[in-house]
């Protein structure tokens, strides 16, 4: 056929081409577009501009990962990004032979070993052909480049070698003359345990030089568990502790740990308020802060700090637990609420006040306050408690509860529950109107070269 298309010179146009009034209702299936100017040209301007494209219509969506094991392959649905399973996928060559078959499992996974996809010349893998049992069909073409994702950190961990110790302390920081607790979980590179191997767990100080040695010989259940004791004059700074079995160079793991002259906390901070009753539009709720020193005597006369943040609730109403409130659409953006500093008085007490004024009346869910408060020490240090507290300055709140999960199959009735709430979390009646949208996703595929 032919079809009238806008002309702007030496400028890219962008034309629909209607395929589905050309070939009729769209099945599944692969369509070869060929597009071609029809103006009238004289020898000169011979031959005329010509594109040619495949396009799939399919709802099957490929991803293949490579690796040292071989080719592993998801398939999943593009309607609802749900695995799709039983579907029969093939790793064809570029001589069109068909390497090998297999179909997904429930996840809608599929693996091809190492010596299939390592073939060379005409053996090599070219595609991945994927035929679902109600006509769909997918390709992957494997000789074009991969996703790039140099861009991105997705390296990894790396693998010490045929032995990979997993080290960690029990805390990050330390101070002279305390134990550190050591443990190292030992594995190969495939994760299992490995067993009947000796070793030592070397220390080293923060300038490189080497503090202690602690020797191990088959360890229980493939763990070391040891305790290194700093001395009291211990250097200041970053220590390391590394894994080194008999028989492997190098370290097969190691951790740092911390050693500093750092002073534990002081002084204790309670809050006290109503953190059942939520806060309606237009009040104020007071929150009581009591600050006392570890050794009993009150925290008079020390500097209190406090900031609020309106946040939606995740769960408002504990006995509607699944029901969603507020558009799907829509998302609620946090308020800062700042407040003066205050000073605890001679029995160690402070109130900060929390009014959030109409803030969040239009936000159409539930919300909270989430309110931080620090206490200063006399050092400078701070101590810091939270509390949530419900904020509900609307009326009105409606939510949904779907019957089913992720989608619903075709003929079934899509069932929701519905539960209007009032400001104090009380179910009430209510007159609701309602209105049901189709939303239709269109794809469209191309190729370049």
């Amino acid at each position: 056929g032919r079809m009238d298309v806008a002309s702007e010179q030496n400028a890219p146009v962008v034309s629909v081409f209607p395929l589905q009034d050309v070939v009729g209702p769209l099945e599944p299936g692969a369509y070869y577009v060929s597009v071609k100017d029809a103006a009238d040209l004289d020898s000169a301007e011979q031959p005329p501009a010509s594109s040619n494209r495949w396009i799939m219509m399919t709802d099957l969506a490929i991803t293949a990962y490579e690796g040292g094991n071989g080719l592993d392959v998801t398939l999943r649905s593009l309607q609802d990004g749900r695995p799709v399973p039983d579907t029969t996928v093939q790793l064809v060559a570029r001589n069109n032979d068909i390497l090998a078959e297999g179909r997904t499992n429930e996840v809608g996974r599929v693996a091809f070993d190492a010596p299939i996809t390592n073939g060379q010349g005409n053996m090599e893998p070219k595609l991945i052909m994927a035929y679902s049992a109600k006509g769909e069909l997918a390709v992957l073409d494997l000789t074009r480049a991969p996703v790039d994702l140099s861009e991105y950190a997705v390296g990894g961990r790396r693998v010490s070698g045929d032995i990979d110790a997993f080290m960690y302390t029990e805390r990050g920081i330390y101070r002279p003359g305390e134990t550190v607790q050591l443990t190292a979980l030992l594995r190969d590179h495939t994760g299992k345990a490995i067993e009947d191997r000796a070793g030592n767990i070397v220390i080293y100080r923060p300038n490189g030089l080497v503090a202690g040695k602690i020797r191990f010989d088959d360890p229980e259940a493939s763990a070391v568990v040891e305790g290194y004791e700093l001395t009291k004059g211990a250097s200041r700074g970053q220590w390391r502790a590394t894994v080194e079995v008999d028989g492997v160079s190098g370290a097969s793991g190691s951790v740092n740990f911390a050693v500093e002259d750092f002073v534990p906390q002081r002084i204790a901070v309670d809050l006290d308020t109503d953190k059942d009753a939520p806060v309606l539009l237009g009040e104020s709720r007071s929150v009581e802060v009591a600050s006392r020193f570890l050794y009993g005597a009150p925290g008079a006369g020390l500097t209190v700090k406090s900031e609020a943040r309106i946040e939606a609730a995740p769960t408002p109403f504990p006995q509607y637990k699944g029901f969603k409130f507020g558009r799907h659409d829509e998302s609620f953006r946090e308020r800062i609420l700042e407040m003066d500093d205050t000073t605890t008085d001679g029995a160690g007490i402070a109130t900060v006040t929390l009014a959030p004024g109409n803030a969040g009346s239009n936000a159409g869910r539930p919300l909270r306050i989430n309110a931080v408060v620090s206490v200063l020490e006399p050092g400078g240090r701070a101590v810091t408690e939270s509390v949530r507290i419900p904020y509900r300055p609307e009326r009105l709140y409606v939510g949904l509860k779907p019957g089913f999960e992720y989608s619903v199959e075709e003929g079934q009735d899509a069932a929701y529950e519905v539960v209007a709430m009032n400001e104090k979390g009380q179910a009430i009646a209510q007159r609701l109107n309602w209105k049901l949208l189709a939303i239709d996703y269109h794809y469209d595929w191309y190729r370049d070269g």
